[in-house]
């Protein structure tokens, strides 16, 4: 089989998702397989590009990573996207990789239960490119919904998070450039490059089943095989302590505690401590409880307005009615 080549994009604040994206690769792969991964570094230090290379060598016999610097002031003249141009630099690897046909582009706010090898095998090559659909939940993401709906209406939407691209036609069609250009040519396009992409390729689309996609906000199923996207969710950034911590989040943070990196890896800090283990424990099981839920959402559509209604009702919007616990208690 010929090498699965991976593309990865990060820079220093997201390298522990990185580390869990990368390590978790190469762990569920399989062995026969040859893993190149070549990571777009927009500032990743030394040390931790050191430490990427033993995780991987440690979880796969057949991997290697190949570094390749950027720099997303190269998109500066672009919409920014949660504050920043990293998403643009998937637009770089047809330049990037002149010699590769074809790519697996990965988001950095993943978790791999899945075999990469059989995505890899299962893709037809003629389509530009191959991703799961946007299944996303919530008020920004409906507004996406809304406009793609309006601009592009019967056609799919997918997530560019994880992307099998075939860079010879992204090459030949000069598919980065016409994506920078569609983007310039409307205000105020939602999910900017992920759209532009979308209205450029309506149709052209291999759609993969959604177990390689299942984002987080939406994912029906934790089982393997899938592939856990924490889209516009990462874990290691969670700031606000009251927040009710999922099981998608509880499981990258336990596959983070296996990587035993040691203390100081990070200068902020990603880790759970104890008392907010347990606390966002307790209070997922009592909000999962189906009583407590109805009488919870009675007082919300009782009392409409206030602060303290308002983060209590966003906190009863991420627990599914049907959500099990038991599995990780």
């Amino acid at each position: 089989m010929n090498p699965v080549e991976i593309v990865l994009a990060s820079n220093a604040r997201y390298v522990p998702g990185l580390f869990v994206t990368a390590a978790s690769i190469a762990q569920y792969a399989s062995r026969e397989a040859v893993l190149r991964f070549h990571v777009f570094d927009n500032g990743i230090a030394d040390a931790d590009m050191a430490t990427l290379e033993r995780l991987v060598s440690e979880r796969h016999p057949q991997a290697c990573i190949m570094r390749y610097p950027v720099t997303e002031d190269l998109f500066k003249g672009c919409p920014a996207w949660n504050g920043n141009h990293m998403t643009y630099l998937r637009l770089l690897a047809p330049h990037l990789l002149p010699t590769l046909s074809r790519i697996i582009y990965i988001d950095v706010d993943t978790l791999w239960y899945a075999d990469i090898a059989t995505l890899w095998k299962s893709v037809p090559q003629d389509p530009p490119c191959a991703a799961a659909l946007d299944l996303v939940m919530g008020e920004s993401y409906f507004v996406v919904r809304q406009w793609w709906d309006r601009n592009t209406p019967g056609h799919a939407y997918v997530n560019a998070g994880i992307l099998v691209m075939n860079l010879d036609v992204w090459r030949q069609e000069k598919l980065p450039e016409r994506i920078l250009e569609r983007i310039q040519s409307y205000d105020n396009m939602p999910a900017i490059e992920q759209t532009a992409m979308n209205m450029i390729l309506a149709g052209r689309i291999a759609i993969l089943p959604q177990h390689w996609n299942a984002l987080t906000h939406y994912a029906e199923s934790l089982d393997p095989p899938t592939v856990l996207h924490y889209a516009g969710d990462a874990p290691w950034l969670r700031q606000r302590y009251y927040e009710v911590i999922t099981d998608p989040v509880v499981l990258w943070h336990r596959y983070h505690a296996t990587l035993r990196l040691p203390k100081g890896t990070y200068p902020h800090g990603v880790f759970i401590t104890p008392w907010q283990y347990r606390w966002k424990r307790i209070a997922f099981l009592i909000l999962s409880w189906e009583p407590v839920r109805c009488l919870a959402l009675r007082y919300v559509t009782w009392r409409k307005n206030g602060r303290m209604i308002r983060a209590f009702s966003s906190i009863l919007r991420r627990i599914p009615a049907n959500a099990q616990v038991s599995r990780l208690t």
